[in-house]
């Protein structure tokens, strides 16, 4: 679910623009704060007291590559829709005034 949550930041910038067209290292405040929400998943899965505080065990490198597979995948649909219907979820949505 965190990983979901990871890719899902950088979908949540725009409806209707891709994360590519708006630039993918273009939103520094992003990418340090997904960084350091990555390290602090990291610490509560290895560091000893943490795991003891969150009652998590240490995971193997082919369990991150199923978390981020899963993620990814919705980054990608999300991605691709932006592309062939960029306009699909703002019909109809409030815009201020120019």
């Amino acid at each position: 679910m965190v990983a979901f949550e990871w890719f899902r930041a950088f979908n949540a910038r725009s409806d209707e623009h891709t994360v590519f067209k708006l630039g993918v290292l273009s939103n520094r405040w992003l990418l340090m704060t997904i960084s350091l929400a990555i390290m602090l998943q990291v610490a509560v899965v290895y560091t000893p007291f943490l795991q003891m505080a969150f009652n998590t065990v240490p995971i193997g490198i082919d369990k991150w590559g199923i978390a981020i597979l899963a993620g990814g995948s919705l980054f990608l649909i999300e991605e691709i829709r932006k592309v062939l219907f960029p306009r699909l979820f703002t019909i109809g949505k409030w815009r201020p005034l120019s």
